[in-house]
């Protein structure tokens, strides 16, 4: 993961974790929690938000897609149902954030969920960046 910070040559998928570092630094390097909870979105959004059409359905499948069959076994396969639904749950509240303007609503038990989640999606990544994944579009796949 640490060579790819330096690397000029990356994969579109290598640079998406590149990215997601960026912004899981930046989250914990934040005080406010509303802000740490919208940059880890952040983190999550570079690998699955690939188009401008159903968002959170794509972030809900892809989320509970590497975290069910991403080669950890994060969470159980008779989760992945209730993981997609929080995942909206998760992601409506980022929403409400981001497009209402509200705050003081995301507590901490959904900032470390989520968290908890980045990481394991991120470490997914690299693995399948190191199997010879290069695209977006693979990983959706």
């Amino acid at each position: 993961m640490a060579s790819l910070i330096d690397k000029t040559n990356r994969s579109e998928l290598q640079n998406a974790i590149v990215r997601a570092l960026y912004w899981m630094a930046d989250a914990y390097g934040d005080r406010n929690p509303m802000m740490q909870f919208v940059k880890l979105w952040s983190c999550i959004e570079c690998f699955f938000a690939i188009t401008d059409e159903k968002i959170t359905e794509a972030n809900a499948k892809g989320i509970a897609a590497i975290l069910v069959f991403g080669g950890y076994r994060v969470i159980a396969v008779d989760k992945y149902a209730d993981t997609k639904r929080r995942v909206k749950q998760l992601y409506k509240l980022r929403s409400t954030a981001l497009h209402r303007g509200r705050f003081g609503h995301i507590d901490g038990t959904d900032i470390d969920e989520l968290s908890g989640w980045v990481a394991w999606i991120i470490i997914t990544m690299v693995s399948l960046s190191v199997r010879g994944y290069t695209t977006l579009k693979q990983i959706n796949e």
